[in-house]
């Protein structure tokens, strides 16, 4: 059976900086924020990390944060997407957390969350707002203006896919312009797509033979300090915690691993210039089951720094910026939850579970999960089975006589007709139910996204224990 984490595992934080955020700009280390409850942020001292403040967040929820200068008098402001389970708004900020402004971004039947990055892309000095949804949309990227009027939209992979993204900018063609830069999350077999900031694509070939489907992590660093970015690759979930490091074209600089030999985990990256050479190095945190503790690593993967910290509470993993709020020498450190939960003790080896009210699919290796997918299962009159199972047989894209439909990556769990597939697909490869998802309108099968169906079908061993419950 194929792994990607021990049962011992670590959680690994790259801290998500403001450089893959915010295009420009040079950043040190200074304050840690932890997120502890869903509208709070606590301030840790980067020095000591011993003192602490609480900024609350009045009805905001973050999954995903960005920062900019909108009066251009050193205070920056904060760009928020919204959690999953919200509208899907952006907001914007005060340093002190209360609002000035907010706009949906999206229709607000996406209740997936928003990813936001923020970048001069036409020159005038005034910042346009990028988006893309965090889960449970499609690849529809959104550029704003700094007043939430739509500028651009384009989508970054087949419009049909649906479920998590990031998206991140910087200048990683070497022409002093930002580039658009998004990758799949969680669920999905990993992609990229660069893009200029008029939506047309940017030809960039990476080597994803040695990435998994736990998600996609991409953050710029600036290894030079020449102004134009490599970006750094890696998995949510990897047993041996390797990042990659590619050019603009996708050719690899130079890999490592992240980890000493006790360590593996779920990870979320970004970069800083933290020693002031102008180069950037990367920041880690490892989560342990009775401590935390923050590397600083340069671009070799060379140990620069490491710290204790104390009083991390949440219940889930955590994402991170960088930023100087108050225009203070030493920026602060944001964190806030990301989409990745901790992981489930008792949970051994492969596991799909399904919830029948939730209409999601979650997976787990070990106890982590890898990832969380919408479906859509059976209608009441012709209910999917209820108990636990396991997947019998595999085959990518069979056809049903009965219905008259291709199944798309068919796994059975139950023989003789009872299986997990993509959403169901006529001869001419028009999808059946695309606006399903979330329904229980099956005929007894657990209907998968597109994009997540091909991922799960990768993943997934013959074996692979399946567990569906009414909850």
């Amino acid at each position: 059976m194929k792994k990607f984490l021990s049962a011992t595992a670590f959680y690994i934080l790259f801290f998500s900086a403001i450089g893959g955020l915010f295009y420009g700009g040079v950043l040190s280390l200074s304050d840690v924020v932890f997120a502890q409850s869903r509208n709070e942020l606590l301030l840790f001292d980067g020095e000591s990390f011993t003192s602490s403040r609480a900024m609350s967040l009045e009805g905001v929820r973050p999954a995903s944060v960005a920062v900019v200068d909108l009066g251009k008098d050193g205070l920056k402001e904060l760009i928020i997407g919204a959690y999953a389970g919200n509208d899907p708004r952006v907001w914007l900020l005060r340093n002190d957390g209360s609002v000035l402004n907010s706009f949906e971004a999206y229709p607000t039947t996406m209740r997936g969350g928003v990813k936001v990055a923020v970048a001069d892309f036409d020159g005038d000095t005034k910042p346009e707002i990028v988006t893309i949804p965090a889960s449970d949309g499609h690849p529809q990227v959104k550029i704003f203006n700094s007043f939430g009027k739509e500028v651009r939209s384009f989508y970054a992979f087949d419009k049909q896919q649906f479920g998590e993204y990031a998206i991140a900018v910087a200048n990683i063609q070497g022409d002093a312009k930002p580039e658009i830069i998004v990758s799949t999350g969680r669920g999905f077999m990993p992609a990229i797509a660069v893009f200029d900031a008029k939506g047309k694509r940017i030809s960039m070939k990476v080597d994803f033979s040695l990435l998994n489907v736990s998600g996609l992590l991409v953050a710029p660093i600036d290894l030079g300090g020449d102004g134009t970015s490599e970006l750094i690759i890696a998995n949510r979930v990897d047993e041996k915690g390797m990042v990659h490091l590619v050019r603009g074209d996708g050719t690899e600089v130079a890999s490592f691993s992240v980890f000493v030999s006790s360590e593996s985990g779920i990870v979320s990256i970004g970069t800083e210039d933290v020693v002031g050479d102008e180069k950037e190095e990367m920041l880690v945190l490892i989560t342990g089951e009775k401590d935390q503790r923050m590397k600083i690593l340069n671009g070799f993967g060379e140990l620069q720094q490491a710290y204790q910290l104390a009083g991390i509470t949440s219940d889930m993993a955590q994402d991170f910026i960088y930023t100087s709020l108050k225009g203070v020498v030493f920026p602060e450190l944001i964190v806030y939850d990301s989409a990745v939960p901790k992981p489930v003790t008792g949970k051994q080896g492969q596991l799909m579970e399904v919830s029948i009210t939730d209409q999601r699919l979650r997976y787990y290796d070990d106890g982590f999960q890898i990832a969380s997918v919408m479906v859509s299962t059976g209608k009441p009159s012709t209910p999917t089975p209820i108990g636990e199972f396991k997947i019998e047989n595999k085959y990518r894209r069979p056809y049903s006589r009965l219905a008259k439909l291709y199944m798309p990556y068919w796994m059975a769990y139950k023989i003789p007709a009872w299986g997990f597939h993509e959403l169901p697909e006529w001869p001419n490869g028009a999808k059946e139910g695309a606006d399903h998802l979330g329904k229980r309108v099956s005929g007894g099968c657990i209907r998968l996204p597109v994009g997540a169906a091909e991922a799960l079908w990768n993943w997934a061993d013959i074996g692979t224990q399946v567990k569906i419950t009414k909850e």
